[in-house]
Parts: structure tokens; sequence; C-alpha cells
């Protein structure tokens, strides 16, 4: 295996570890959980998620790109990042009771409360985080966020075995992120060094990263709050699970994939035919091992989640069908984004999934009150549609763009 095998390997595992450290934990505290149990800390979760991303301001994007950033850049993202989680936090604690009353959910007000201490605790493992990141040293970062899940699950196990319901969940996360800022501390310490006029380059450029995390918050957690407020958390912690169980394992894939095919397209973006072969050979590989996962997937969760979760949670096998299948013909539209950046037109993604988000919530938003199996129907009808016409989409700018570029070599 060579070093660049090895390295996009690590990338993977690096990559995926909080999301498969989530699902994991949730998996295996789910037989001692009731599904309100779980959709309460997922509506919990949606909330922290966007204060998360209002604190990070797309800083660490910023630090991404930056070509040689130094020790005061990183110390000067470290103090906003502490300074605003404890900013976020504090302001979460009057507005938790009006969020609760919001979604219909009064035992959701202390959770949240509890849960804004992750706001300033997670700021110093953010940097850190971003450091590594741009050292292309992802197998200390899988281990640095590995490490908190093994040690903190033991305990989290243990709280929901004694009764505990969510809690234990929350509790468990505490710990997790107690013991991974610590570790953290290796990579990065807070120095007494800060520049105003560093943070406002930061900031001039992370406030375009926000963009496309309010599309993607907005859809996802918007449609988790539908669910909650008009089919109860009981319903939502069914639908948690099957997407922890359907459209997180096609996640782990897709992603992998799109960072590869990135580089590759934007190399091959002055040869139009190696940029559409590789397009084309990225396509068929995403397709064919989405749908292989997904028959998978139908084929083997229905009858092991009662056996496994418990009789409770029985109705998230047939979720899971729909999810999978879904989540498969998804396949023909990972690649877009990347087709877009690399011939220079991110606008379009902007532009095209805002129309796309708002349609799918106002569409849901009539569904949802009428009932799971009319949402579920309308959900596989307009996320197949949607990715047909992203595909579309893809195409259409790849012979937009190299028309126009044979055009003006013959001009």
């Amino acid at each position: 295996m060579s070093l660049t095998k090895r390295r996009i390997g690590w990338a993977f595992l690096a990559i995926n570890a909080p999301q498969v450290s989530q699902t994991l934990t949730s998996l295996v505290v789910a037989p001692f959980l009731r599904p309100q149990d779980l959709g309460l800390v997922t509506l919990a979760a949606g909330i922290i998620l966007f204060f998360e991303q209002l604190r990070d301001s797309g800083i660490n994007e910023a630090l991404l790109r930056e070509k040689d950033p130094s020790p005061s850049l990183f110390n000067t993202a470290g103090i906003y990042f502490l300074l605003v989680g404890f900013f976020m936090a504090l302001l979460l604690w009057p507005l938790a009771p009006l969020l609760a009353h919001l979604l219909s959910s009064p035992e959701l007000e202390s959770p949240l409360r509890v849960l804004s201490l992750l706001l300033p605790l997670e700021s110093f493992s953010r940097v850190g985080n971003t450091y590594l990141l741009r050292h292309f040293a992802y197998r200390r970062l899988f281990f640095l966020q590995i490490i908190p899940l093994l040690l903190s699950l033991p305990a989290t196990l243990y709280w929901a075995s004694r009764g505990l319901g969510f809690w234990s969940l929350i509790w468990g996360g505490l710990l997790a992120s107690l013991i991974r800022n610590v570790l953290f501390l290796s990579v990065w310490r807070p120095r007494r060094e800060f520049s105003l006029s560093e943070l406002r380059r930061l900031l001039s450029f992370g406030v375009h990263i926000l963009w496309q995390f309010f599309l993607n918050w907005g859809y996802l957690n918007g449609l988790r709050l539908l669910i909650g407020k008009f089919l109860g958390t009981g319903v939502l912690g069914l639908v948690s699970l099957a997407v922890s169980l359907s459209l997180r394992p096609l996640s782990f894939l897709s992603l992998p994939l799109t960072r590869m095919a990135l580089p590759l397209l934007a190399e091959a973006r002055e040869e139009p035919e190696r940029f559409r072969k590789i397009y084309r050979r990225f396509l068929l590989a995403g397709l064919v091992t989405a749908l292989l996962l997904a028959i998978f997937l139908c084929l083997a969760w229905p009858p092991l989640i009662p056996r496994i979760f418990g009789p409770q949670w029985q109705g998230a096998g047939e979720i899971i069908s729909v999810f999978a299948w879904v989540g498969a013909l998804q396949s023909l539209s990972w690649f877009t984004p990347e087709v877009l950046k690399a011939l220079g037109r991110p606008h379009f993604i902007s532009r095209y999934f805002t129309c796309q988000v708002i349609l799918a919530l106002t569409l849901y938003a009539y569904l949802i009150p009428r009932g799971l199996w009319s949402f579920l129907k309308g959900f596989a009808l307009f996320e197949s549609a949607g990715a047909l016409l992203t595909l579309a989409l893809a195409w259409w700018t790849i012979q937009k763009s190299f028309d126009q570029s044979l055009r003006k070599r013959q001009s």
C-alpha cells in the first residue's frame, strides 16, 4: 500500500469518526431507551449544532485555505471560539424554555441547558482538529477522536441500564467532550495572542461557508422539527434510528469518494474528454456501491431490529427500506457539487440547493401533519426527482463550460 493510499485510508477514518461515534453510541444504548428518548436527544442535538456553526462562523475552513497560517492566527481563532461559545451558552439558558414550548416538548428545556456547556468546552478541540487537518495528520486525528468514545461509552451504557433514559446520552456526550478537549491540548494550547485584523480576515471568508451550512441545517433539522412537532418524539425516534441504519452508512460511503473526486476533476478541467471520463467512473462506482449497500440494508435490518434493539423499535424497519432506496438513488447527485467546484461555478450550488430546500420543506410541512406514510411517499418522490435533476445539472454544466472554453479558443 502506497503512502497516498494509506493517507486516504486514515483520512476516511478520521473524517467519519465523529459521525460513527455518535451512531455507535445511539445504537448500543437503544435497547435501554424509548423512541421518545432518542427523539428528544435528536431535537436537542439539532439545536446545539445550529449554535455550534454560528460559533465557528466558517473559520475552520478559512484556516484550512490559508497558505501558511501563523500561530497567532490559530490562537485568534481559538479565543474567538471560546468567547463566542460562552456567549452562546449564556444565550441558550433563557431561550431554552421558549424553544421547548415552540417544539411542544416541555422536557427539552433541561437537556438544552446542559448541552449548552458544549459550546465553550468544544472550543479547544476545534482549533486542534483544524491544525491536524492542515498538517495531514489523519492518523493522530482519528485516535484523538476515537479514544473519547471508547472511554465514555461504558459510562453511557451504565447510565442507560440504570434507567436514566435520554440523560445517559447527554451525560455521556459531555464526558466524551471533556476527554476529547483534554487530549487535544497536546495539539494546541491557548495563549494570550489575539489580532482583530486577522479575525476580520478569517470572518470575511468564513461567512460564505455559513450559507452552505444553513441550507443543510435548515433542511435536515427543519425536517426533524416538523416530525417532532406534528408526529411526536416517538415517531421522530423511529425516523432517527432508520436514518442511522440507512442514510448514514450511505453518507460514510459518499464522503471519501467525493473527497477523492474533487482534486482529480480539478486537474482535468482543461481536458474535456478526460474530465468526463473521470466523472463517469466516479458516478458509476458510487451508484453500484450505493445500490449494493441499499440491498444489504433492506434485507438485513428489518428482521434484526426487534431482536437487537427491542420490539419498541420494530416500526423503524419499514422506514429503513424507503430511506435506503432513496439514498442509493441520491448517489447520482453525490459528485455534482465537486463538478461545479472544479469548473469554477460554486455559486450554482447555492442557488440550486436553496430552491430545493425551500420546496422540500414546503412540501413536507404539508405532508407530515397527514401522517408518517404520507410523508415517506412524498419524501421518496421528491428526493428521487431531485437526484435526477441534480445529475442533469452536472451534465449541463460540463457541456456548457467546455463549449464556452472551445469558443474562446477559436475566437
